[in-house]
């Protein structure tokens, strides 16, 4: 029996937190599965040996008037392929699969992050399609409690929701010695890297930093 296929779609491949962690799972699941990756976009910041799968496809998306194009793009992967299972990330990823996905696949959509303080809170017409492309046979997987809250809060949930917490890869548990050490110095110097976001919360850090 061969192996099952996986279709994952994603905006781009340029270095974020949901892309790393699409990066960082697709070694083990090439081991169980033909795993056929489609972006929205071309841009990809990861070394080719990064994202090695069975095969890779551009929709084009350029904006809100190719839409319609990318639906019928997608629609003909699929029907290429014939996976068993779709999984989306991020929001204009999860619309364009939602609408070109057959009822007959199971369809996996993640949330990286809480929707209503970032996609929603700058766009009501985002909000209007998650609505309105919701289905309650569709799965969630949420990376926090918080962002699993905030989906249930702004849109509902699916009959099938779960937390699949983000994980840090091995190589980062062994940063090795520290250039300077804090404790002879008498100085701790740290560095956060993100976008300005509300839903990166930046004054709750800056808050907890006072107490070290």
């Amino acid at each position: 029996m061969g192996k099952r296929t996986i279709l994952i779609i994603i905006d781009t491949l340029r270095k974020g937190g949901e892309e790393m962690l699409l990066a960082g799972i697709l070694p083990d699941l090439n081991k169980e599965f033909e795993v056929i990756l489609v972006t929205l976009s071309p841009e990809c910041d990861f070394h080719p040996d990064q994202v090695a799968v069975e095969k890779r496809y551009v929709l084009g998306f350029t904006g809100k008037m190719s839409f319609i194009g990318c639906i019928f793009r997608l629609r003909k992967i699929i029907s290429r392929h014939h996976p068993h299972l779709v999984h989306s990330h991020l929001i204009y990823s999860t619309l364009l699969a939602r609408l070109a996905c057959p009822s007959k696949i199971p369809l996996l959509f993640s949330i990286h992050n809480e929707l209503s303080k970032n996609a929603f809170d700058e766009s009501s017409l985002l909000r209007f399609l998650e609505k309105a492309t919701f289905r309650k046979r569709q799965v969630l997987i949420a990376v926090s409690d918080t962002v699993l809250r905030d989906y249930e809060e702004t849109i509902g949930l699916p009959d099938k929701a779960h937390i699949l917490k983000n994980y840090i890869s091995d190589h980062f548990f062994d940063p090795g010695q520290p250039a300077k050490n804090p404790a002879t110095t008498g100085t701790l110097r740290m560095v956060a890297l993100g976008n300005v976001k509300n839903s990166k919360n930046y004054f709750y850090l800056l808050r907890s930093l006072i107490y070290l």
